[in-house]
């Protein structure tokens, strides 16, 4: 079995792994002798090992122990990428380095050669790397940054770091999305699936992608009743939004068109001049708009809330197709609660107590009286009953219950009772 072979079993073996991508890069690190890191086109680092030697010495408590127990130090090198992975990405004038087309005779020889990761020399800080190109879908998703220069590698070498490559190509495969290749768009997914730990990190890599980190942003989710990815649907949806924005970015995530807006205050009155809420309508889509935000960073969160909005509109209103997340921020909160008979006002099951004895409307009209924010002319429209039986039905429920409906604790108290019943479906 030549030496080639034996590493790319052992890196196989990594595959089925628990983390299979760390797995990768710390076997080829042990293996080839030198650091690895894996860096995605949005600057990202998807992951990094070193030699078990240099693994040795950054863990060293103090420089004098580092020296003693391997016999050498981290240079000033991998201080620096070291720096990068607490950071969690490179910084633009690195991204650029490591993903510019190469005037590298070697990368260009490389490019077209079956098999062969193409791999080129690259400056980075007056410090010389090998990068290799990782692409899927016939672009450079992904580089592999390898601290020791090009030119003082061995052939063997060469193979073994063409073998680790290509295995790392196989997990860049199945985990980078084929629908997001655009850099944009990779940053968007990234920062939807889960809140980003540094907000300096964040901001780096939007310059890198070249999206403007801070402003004032909405989000908007776009999806169908059976959140089914509908490609010639969702490309009408860009289509249209072309045509009534100026400023946005969308990405298909998780089957659902999610579109960063910028720019606009969206509300309903937008979006029925726009004509979004018709075609929202043509096409059966659902969509949904976020609170506002000021910095990417939050993307993760205001992601969360239009999911939030989706789930609560149709539950209470499934006749709406367009959800803002203010408007169901109640049932986000009540859909916490446990138990929905302990947390409503006892004046409700009194009232509705009263209704079934005497056929009366005490609990209807008092929920119409606390959703119009005790506007007693408003509720009595709603009702279709006019404003002197509107004003009839509040003096009796008032002789029935043991508070005023002036109080605002308990006026609170009864709209959040009111949103939980209709949450759980128990509404007129």
């Amino acid at each position: 079995m030549s030496e080639c072979t034996g590493l790319s079993s052992r890196l196989l073996q990594n595959l089925s792994s628990a983390s299979p991508l760390e797995a990768v890069l710390k076997t080829g690190a042990t293996e080839f002798g030198h650091s690895l890191y894996l860096i995605d086109c949005t600057g990202k680092i998807l992951g990094f090992a070193l030699p078990p030697v240099l693994s040795a010495a950054s863990k060293g408590r103090n420089h004098q122990n580092r020296k003693s127990m391997t016999g050498m130090s981290l240079n000033t090198e991998e201080h620096v990428w070291q720096s990068f992975c607490s950071r969690g990405c490179i910084d633009l004038n690195t991204c650029q380095a490591i993903f510019s087309e190469s005037d590298d005779q070697c990368y260009k020889e490389s490019v077209n050669k079956p098999g062969w990761i193409p791999m080129k020399n690259c400056r980075v800080r007056n410090f010389s790397l090998t990068v290799c190109s990782l692409k899927t879908g016939g672009k450079a998703c992904a580089c592999l940054a390898v601290h020791v220069p090009f030119d003082r590698l061995k052939s063997s070498e060469i193979d073994q770091l063409n073998t680790i490559c290509r295995t790392l190509m196989l997990l860049l495969g199945h985990s980078m999305r084929t629908d997001s290749r655009n850099p944009k768009e990779l940053l968007l997914s990234d920062l939807l699936e889960s809140k980003p730990v540094s907000r300096l990190a964040v901001a780096e890599r939007c310059k890198i992608v070249g999206l403007k980190p801070a402003a004032d942003f909405f989000l908007m989710t776009v999806c169908n009743s059976q959140n089914i990815t509908n490609k010639p649907v969702f490309d009408a949806a860009v289509r249209k939004l072309n045509g009534i924005l100026s400023n946005f970015v969308y990405v298909i995530h998780n089957n659902r068109l999610v579109v960063l807006l910028c720019g606009i205050i969206p509300d309903r009155t937008w979006a029925a001049s726009c004509g979004l809420s018709e075609f929202l309508a043509k096409y059966s889509l659902t969509a949904a708009v976020s609170f506002p935000f000021e910095h990417i960073y939050e993307i993760h969160q205001a992601y969360i809330q239009t999911l939030q909005a989706l789930d609560e509109g149709l539950a209470v209103d499934y006749s709406d197709n367009l959800y803002f997340y203010q408007d169901y921020l109640p049932y986000h909160a009540l859909s916490y609660v446990k138990n929905p008979k302990d947390f409503c006002h006892p004046c409700i099951g009194q009232l509705m107590t009263e209704d079934a004895r005497h056929k009366t409307e005490y609990t209807k009209t008092l929920y119409y009286y606390i959703i119009n924010f005790r506007n007693q002319k408003n509720a009595a429209q709603e009702m279709n009953i006019h404003y002197n039986t509107m004003k009839y039905r509040l003096k009796k429920i008032q002789a029935l219950i043991d508070f005023s409906l002036e109080d605002h604790d308990e006026f609170l108290l009864l709209y959040l009772s009111f949103k939980l019943m209709k949450l759980n479906g128990h509404i007129f």
